[in-house]
């Protein structure tokens, strides 16, 4: 359930919002007690921001808000158009499909609490407005790929939309890229799938198929991925999909990040993802020369291959901690639970590096040698740190001396 306060991110990102754009109450916002503090129709303004902090609302402020001069489908057809007419690194996916895509576009059905929080987005966030155009782009194309019929496409459509809504209740500051997080700090972090689903869930009129979705679009088929940890079967069909989405973006962001990194990305650790949507990501990447690609300079390239000898050491190190602990006879059955499945999960990128033939010990020779190290080097850091931070968040109940005898291992995977 949404909680009964508002959300004071959400407040903040609302009001910062109607200084560019037009939000006003849908209807008569009231407290708990059914006491009137916003008129139907009023602006909003930094007054109602005042109003609303710790007061309890009788109904989801989300429900009582309207976007009057927000995204609508003309928007999101213009924006696709935009992207299909760009050189994008997802182009080779998505262009095969342009036209069925803008035909679909013109028809999504977009709820008035999920206008809202596009348009907060388009105007607080714009590099999260272009992620979720991207995201409804390649899904789309990814739905047409595998032969969905018009309703299960644009309900695709719709997850890649709106996969990180819940992120507009996330301060940003948390979201920056490489930015370290501790326990509280991910925690924190790892709700916006589930936030994102429960808008979905309770204030949208929408199939239950998109926000089970969309809350599992982080999860992994082998049971590494949160917030729940779901594994084969328990990942449903959209989730499947949202989870190469999400991770084939986020390896492209960069404007010199070609197709061929995210096809890395999803092929570096064996049965994270579906492998119907890796192949298709992978066909489409080994369709693009990358030889103009590569713009980097020597010194970032052994710059890269430094960090990722050093990321290796720790991996191995890290390994060798947990091992120890959890066979350590005076560890509790928490720390010996953790190590062992951190230990679990080190050996198995261990594993996936060594299978990947991929050595640092020698320069790159071509440009597809290049990208691999690179990519290679980004991935062992990202799972390295996915890993530190799942040790840290996933088992609470902790003691001070389970927290003790576990800073070691922490510290090695830092």
């Amino acid at each position: 359930m949404l909680p009964e306060s508002a959300n004071s991110q959400f407040l903040s990102e609302v009001s910062r919002a109607s200084a560019s754009c037009r939000i006003v109450a849908g209807s008569d916002i009231y407290d708990q007690y059914g006491a009137k503090l916003w008129a139907r129709h009023q602006p909003v303004s930094q007054s109602l921001q005042q109003k609303l902090l710790d007061r309890k609302l009788k109904a989801p402020l989300e429900a009582c808000l309207l976007a009057e001069d927000g995204v609508t489908t003309v928007h999101l057809y213009e924006h696709l158009t935009l992207l299909l007419d760009s050189a994008h690194a997802l182009a080779p996916v998505i262009l095969p499909y342009q036209r069925e895509l803008l035909d679909h576009v013109r028809s999504l059905p977009l709820h008035p609490a999920a206008q809202l929080l596009l348009t907060i987005a388009h105007t607080n966030r714009p590099a999260a407005f272009a992620h979720a155009i991207e995201g409804m782009a390649l899904a789309g194309a990814m739905a047409l790929h595998g032969g969905y019929d018009r309703v299960r496409t644009r309900l695709a459509m719709l997850g890649g939309l709106l996969h990180d809504i819940g992120e507009m209740y996330i301060d940003p500051d948390y979201l920056e890229a490489g930015r370290p997080l501790d326990a509280e700090m991910f925690r924190y972090l790892a709700t916006h799938p589930l936030l994102g689903a429960e808008l979905i869930r309770s204030l949208m009129d929408y199939p239950p198929a998109l926000w089970q979705g969309i809350a599992q679009h982080h999860e992994r088929l082998c049971g590494t991925g949160y917030p729940a940890m779901c594994a084969d079967k328990e990942v449903g069909e959209l989730g499947r999909l949202l989870a190469v989405v999400d991770t084939t973006i986020g390896a492209t962001h960069a404007a010199d990040a070609p197709l061929q990194r995210a096809s890395l990305a999803l092929r570096m650790v064996p049965g994270e993802y579906d492998p119907v949507w890796v192949g298709l990501i992978a066909r489409a990447a080994a369709s693009v020369p990358i030889a103009a690609f590569m713009a980097y300079d020597g010194a970032e390239i052994e710059q890269a291959r430094s960090s990722a000898q050093a990321t290796i050491d720790r991996i191995r190190a890290s390994q060798q901690r947990c091992v120890q602990l959890a066979s350590d006879a005076g560890s509790s059955d928490m720390v010996r639970k953790i190590s062992d499945r951190a230990a679990q999960l080190l050996a198995r990128l261990d594993v996936a590096y060594r299978s990947s033939g991929i050595s640092f010990a020698y320069p790159a020779e071509t440009a597809e040698e290049m990208l691999e190290q690179l990519t290679v080097a980004r991935e062992l850091a990202v799972r390295l740190e996915k890993i530190r931070t799942e040790s840290l968040w996933s088992t609470p109940g902790r003691t001070a001396m389970d927290e003790e005898k576990l800073v070691p291992v922490w510290q090695a995977m830092a």
